[in-house]
C-alpha cells in the first residue's frame, strides 16, 4: 500500500491518534523504502519526517499538491509522488484528493470503525453536495482502504488491530452501484485474497502471544 505508484488510500479509525499514527507509519515506510517525492499538507500530520529515500516537503498547500499530482499524471515516467492529505472534512477536500490520485498516491483519513464503514462514509461524503457522481470517481480512484481498532495487549498497553482491503473490480462495481450489502459480501469473499479482517489480525496477534484469546473473542 505505502509503495503504490498512485491511487487513493483511505485510512480509518474512531481514534484520531490511531489515524494519525497509521498515516505517519505509511509515510515513514515509503520514505525509507520508496522513491520520488512526498508532500505533507498543512495539518495532515504532526510527525516530522526527515528526507531518506524520498524528498519530503511539509506544510504544503492544496494547490502545490494538486499541481505536482497533475504533472505526474501527464509525465508518468517521472519519479512518483505521494501526498498526505490528512482528514477529509467535507466533499471538496475528498474530491480534490480523488482527482489528485490520478497522478499521485493520496492518503486520506476518516473517522470510521472498519473498512465497510470507511467505504460507506467516503461514498456518502463524495456525494454529499450537488454532485451525484462522486462515488463513481471514488470507485475509480481507490487503491486500498485500511481501518484500525485499539486492542489491549497481553503485556500491558495497547496494540492496533488492522483490517485491510485492496481495491478490486467487484468492489468498484459495488461502489458505483451504491450496493452496500453487496459490498459487505464482496469483502467477505475477498478474505485471504485482497482483504483481511479484524478477526484475521486478532487471530495472528493471539497466535503470537500478544493478545489474550478471551480478549480477541470479545472484540471479534
Amino acid at each position: 500500500v505505502a509503495l503504490a505508484d498512485r491511487g487513493l488510500v483511505l485510512v480509518g479509525s474512531r481514534s484520531l491518534s490511531l489515524r494519525a499514527g497509521a498515516l505517519a507509519a505509511i509515510i515513514d515506510h515509503r520514505n525509507r523504502h520508496g522513491r520520488g517525492e512526498i508532500l505533507l499538507l498543512e495539518d495532515a500530520t504532526r510527525a516530522w519526517h526527515e528526507a531518506r529515500a524520498c524528498s519530503v516537503r511539509q506544510g504544503v498547500g492544496w494547490g502545490r499538491a494538486e499541481q505536482a499530482a497533475h504533472h505526474r499524471a501527464l509525465h508518468p515516467a517521472e519519479p512518483p509522488v505521494a501526498v498526505a492529505w490528512g482528514e477529509a472534512r467535507d466533499q471538496p477536500s475528498l474530491l480534490r484528493a480523488v482527482r489528485a490520485a490520478r497522478g499521485a498516491l493520496c492518503l486520506v483519513t476518516l473517522p470510521a470503525d472498519g473498512v465497510l464503514e470507511l467505504l460507506q462514509l467516503a461514498a456518502e461524503l463524495a456525494d454529499s453536495q450537488d454532485s451525484d457522481s462522486g462515488h463513481n470517481k471514488l470507485a475509480m480512484a481507490l487503491h486500498a482502504a485500511l481501518a484500525l481498532r485499539r486492542v489491549p495487549a497481553l503485556a500491558g498497553g495497547e496494540l492496533a488491530a488492522c483490517e485491510v482491503m485492496l481495491n478490486a473490480p467487484e468492489v468498484a462495481v459495488n461502489l458505483v452501484e451504491r450496493d452496500m450489502p453487496g459490498l459487505r459480501a464482496t469483502l467477505q469473499a475477498m478474505r485471504g485474497a485482497g482483504a483481511s479482517s479484524f478477526d484475521d489480525h486478532l487471530a495472528e496477534l493471539v497466535a503470537a502471544g500478544r493478545v489474550a484469546p478471551d480478549e480477541a473473542t470479545r472484540l471479534g
